[in-house]
């Protein structure tokens, strides 16, 4: 598992079940994380399924809410969650995952409450101050989403979970109780907390420009947006998509709209699978008072990436792999940060080898979206067996290596 070959962690846990072992349920239970680190919930749906038939375990019970959490049931995931805390109130895992659920039934005044409860009995903890300050901003409780923010920036100073967020956030619910001295103080603080950091410094720059648009300080406000920019070649535009949802969305206010659009679409075409991200571009949208406009750009955009994609999955479907390859590569090289994308050019490129033999020229290439899938999504299960099939073809000798 540390090594993450969980194909071999999973063979090790069968060999070890076949023994009739007496530590059957904490093998179980090892099978059972191996699927959830690599986001098999099926399997993991399945590990759980057989432990809670003989016994009502309470990290089978948790494991299978988070199971129904991520597979989307979340009317069973509250369920869950709340029996296990309505059986121990002290369970405060439970609270995190209800609360995390209520958001996601569109219940944010529900999510305040469960987080609120679990702040009483822990209130040192920094993810759940985090937590709660956040779901206290989008209910405009402004006062509590002030003072988990705080509580996360002093908990922060002394942890190894401090986070540029907390103090930006903070900033942000200051502006909107038009405080404008401590908003400006906290970016000064969060700037210099984290001066090595130029994505934090990008970010923080944006607020600031925000802070003096609202201020009617537009000269101050385009100063910053320049500075922004400055700040985004030197990154290379390689920064979170929600960050990068921000600097479009300024663009946009500052009546820049083509390179906001521009940036946009760059986000989606990365991100048209992950709904996190494109609820985040409709809400922005929304926010910008252009919401059908932004149905329809974002629709439009999917669409470009999905056609592209199914065009070179039925290639490899056809067995024309070498197309699939020139396909999903032109595709790739233009979304470094698109999963499917680049996965699919993994699985096209690693395809050709095991029908025709290895070719050092493809295993390189092959380097390249490991790398990529790496920085997104590094424990998935079909990456992880691409990357098997990847390493045994490598560990194959060459022709020429044959003759020598």
């Amino acid at each position: 598992m540390m090594y993450k070959d969980y194909m071999g962690a999973l063979t090790a846990c069968d060999e070890l079940m076949q023994q009739r072992t007496k530590y059957l349920m904490d093998i179980l239970k090892v099978k059972g994380d191996i699927h959830m680190l690599s986001s098999d919930y099926k399997s993991a749906e399945k590990v759980y399924e057989i432990v809670l038939k003989k016994y009502r375990l309470v990290w089978a019970v948790f494991n299978m809410g988070k199971v129904y959490f991520y597979t989307r049931r979340f009317m069973d995931a509250r369920t869950t969650f709340r029996s296990l805390i309505d059986e121990n109130d002290m369970f405060i895992p439970a609270y995190d995952w209800l609360a995390r659920t209520l958001e996601e039934l569109g219940d944010k005044k529900g999510a305040q409450s469960v987080l609120e409860e679990a702040i009483r009995i822990s209130p040192k903890a920094i993810f759940r101050q985090r937590a709660l300050g956040t779901v206290s901003f989008k209910n405009k409780d402004f006062d509590m989403a002030e003072s988990s923010f705080k509580q996360a920036v002093k908990l922060g100073k002394t942890s190894v979970f401090k986070e540029s967020s907390d103090y930006t956030q903070l900033a942000k619910v200051f502006v909107k109780k038009n405080d404008t001295a401590h908003a400006l103080s906290m970016i000064e603080e969060v700037k210099a907390d984290f001066s090595d950091s130029d994505e934090v410094l990008l970010q923080a720059t944006l607020i600031e420009g925000h802070i003096y648009a609202e201020t009617d300080r537009h000269d101050k406000s385009l100063e910053s947006l320049r500075e922004a920019e400055r700040i985004l070649k030197k990154l290379d535009n390689k920064i979170p998509p929600e960050l990068a949802i921000e600097i479009s969305e300024t663009y946009i206010k500052f009546g820049e709209k083509e390179k906001g659009m521009e940036l946009i679409k760059y986000v989606v075409m990365n991100n048209h699978s992950d709904n996190d991200v494109i609820n985040k571009v409709q809400e922005t949208f929304r926010g910008l008072g252009m919401a059908d406009e932004g149905i329809d750009f974002v629709a439009e955009t999917k669409g470009e990436i999905i056609g592209v994609n199914n065009k070179g999955v039925d290639l490899i479907n056809k067995g024309m792999l070498e197309e699939a390859i020139n396909l999903f590569e032109k595709a790739a090289d233009g979304l470094p940060s698109n999963f499917i994308i680049n996965i699919n050019a993994l699985r096209a490129i690693v395809g050709y080898m095991h029908k025709n033999g290895r070719d050092d020229r493809y295993l390189y290439k092959c380097e390249k979206y490991i790398e990529r899938i790496n920085d997104i999504d590094p424990n998935n299960m079909k990456f992880l067996q691409l990357v098997d099939r990847y390493n045994a073809i490598k560990c194959t000798e060459s022709s020429a290596a044959e003759v020598y």
